[in-house]
């Protein structure tokens, strides 16, 4: 099964990507920009309900890394092939610290995701849902992935992406790319690979649950 890599130089290789060479990764919102954004739709049906996470707010809100010259590459992953394993396989031969990028195109002909519910007990107020799984032909419509690292270094697949089902219904949520099989077309995928800086998961205190954290340097 072959997997197609074309690499590049930079981020300002990416079209339309800013020329800088700077590349930022932010993990929380800042609370003055959260002050902007509007809590209430139009329609009274979705305004949205507020919720206290448990723990005592953490300060700095905005956690912020600069990287500097990030590899790019654009990978293609063939039908019938896991996602998962051949990301992993495709970005093990190279030495990096961390990773973002996103789905540009393609389909899966089963794949797992999972929304957020209300949780019926513990102290957070949402955890992920039960799975719900797809196993007819999906195109993706978009998806962004970010490659961080547990406690012991292994690598960990973090999506978000939408797609839509045979019958043209949109779907969307956390997939779980270990469990995405690529269906009748393959799947592109646009990455930035840095060799400093990256996300590390560890608890968070103010929400409870394993967040993504960024870090400055390189993996130890």
């Amino acid at each position: 099964m072959n997997l197609s890599i074309h690499g590049a130089t930079s981020a300002s290789a990416i079209e339309g990507a800013d020329p800088s060479p700077l590349f930022k990764l932010n993990a929380a919102s800042d609370p003055a920009a959260d002050a902007d954004y509007p809590r209430h739709a139009h329609n009274e049906a979705n305004t949205a309900r507020g919720f206290c996470h448990p723990g005592a707010a953490t300060s700095p809100r905005l956690l912020s890394v600069q990287i500097r010259t990030p590899q790019d590459m654009r990978i293609t992953i063939p039908c019938g092939a896991n996602v998962g394993k051949m990301l992993r396989d495709a970005l093990a031969p190279y030495h990096y610290s961390g990773a973002m990028g996103y789905i540009c195109r393609g389909s899966a002909r089963a794949l797992q995701y999972h929304v957020i519910v209300a949780a019926a007990e513990g102290d957070r107020p949402y955890i992920y849902g039960a799975p719900i799984r797809e196993s007819g032909e999906a195109t993706f419509i978009n998806g962004t992935v970010n490659f961080g690292r547990d406690a012991n270094g292994a690598v960990l697949l973090h999506c978000h992406g939408g797609y839509a089902d045979t019958n043209g219904a949109l779907h969307g949520g956390h997939l779980i790319l270990d469990e995405t099989v690529v269906g009748a077309e393959p799947l592109v995928m646009h990455l930035c690979l840095f060799g400093q800086g990256g996300f590390v998961q560890g608890e968070d205190e103010e929400t409870h649950y394993k967040l993504l954290q960024p870090y400055v340097g390189a993996l130890q």
